[in-house]
């Protein structure tokens, strides 16, 4: 019996990767403060060969917009 997709449902889910499962927030008041705290829960799921791809293409994506702005910070505090 093959894995299913933890995404779309598809049937032979050869892939395994680390998502994101859940979240949650709680709120907490208190006379002084109103504070909340916020948890985000991963698991290592089966997907298929499409699903997979997107996510590790989102991934890259978001890895390399943060590598241009620590860059384009660097830049400007150098150049001020």
């Amino acid at each position: 019996m093959a894995a299913s997709c933890y995404k779309c449902g598809q049937h032979s889910a050869n892939y395994r990767r680390t998502v994101q499962t859940g979240y949650a927030q709680t709120y907490y008041f208190n006379t002084r403060h109103n504070t909340s705290s916020t948890r985000t829960y991963f698991g290592v799921r089966s997907l298929c060969e499409g699903c997979a791809y997107s996510y590790d293409k989102s991934k890259a994506v978001r890895f390399l917009l943060i590598q241009i702005l620590i860059l384009a910070v660097l830049t400007y505090l150098l150049i001020h």
